[in-house]
Parts: C-alpha cells; structure tokens; sequence
C-alpha cells in the first residue's frame, strides 16, 4: 500500500472519502486532486459529500444537500454564462465562482443546476 493509500484510508468516514478530506490531502501531498480521485477510485473507495453539494447526501434524505433554489439572481446567471463550456460548467469554474461571490460552494452547485447546467470535469475525476 502506498502512502497515499494509507491516507486515504486514514481519512474515511463511513468507508467513504469526503471531498473536503481529499482535497486537503491533495493539497497536504502537494498533488493534483484528481490523483487522489484515482486512488481512491483504485482502492474502491467512494467520494463522499461534494463540496457543490451534488452527492452524497442521502443521509440527509436526497442526494444533494440544497434541494432547490426559487430564482437565479441574474448576477449569477451572468458568471455561469461567462465560464459555460459546452453546456456545462467545470467544477473549478463553479468553486471559482463561489470564491469570487463569498457563497457557499453547495449553493452555486444548486444555483447551476437550476440555470440548467450539468457540472462537470470533477476535479476528483468523479464525474465526466
């Protein structure tokens, strides 16, 4: 097993790794995220709570952790429209986003989805 192996199993929670613990030991090892995606994916290890709160959260009853959102403040319709990519937003892009407004990164996540984008380009190498 691999140092990394071992950190990652050190850090899971109800045998899965939470975003939030991968990034900071991608951030501890001085790796890309996405390596300690691909590891972890290695040891069959699932990646928990996302930070844009688009899963795993069925402990709190749904996979996302904010359900809805009634109206897209048109400020921030314009930063998704500015960073859309093929109909979708990058992950970085919208943490990107979140760090530009001072909002929560779940919110921005539940605020693209209801512009009607898809996320994606995890920077764990979640999803596609």
């Amino acid at each position: 097993m691999t140092d990394m192996s071992a950190e990652i199993r050190g850090l899971l929670v109800d045998d899965c790794l939470t975003c939030a613990h991968a990034h900071r030991l991608a951030e501890r090892l001085g790796v890309a995220p996405r390596e300690i995606g691909e590891e972890a994916s290695r040891l069959e290890v699932r990646i928990s709570c996302c930070q844009l709160g688009l899963f795993g959260y069925t402990d709190f009853g749904d996979k996302r952790l904010i359900s809805e959102i009634r109206e897209l403040p048109a400020s921030l319709k314009e930063r998704f429209d500015a960073r859309v990519d093929g109909g979708g937003l990058s992950c970085l892009a919208a943490w990107e986003i979140a760090a530009e407004t001072g909002l929560p990164r779940c919110l921005i996540g539940t605020a693209a989805d209801r512009a009607g984008l898809r996320i994606g380009d995890c920077q764990l190498g979640c999803f596609g």
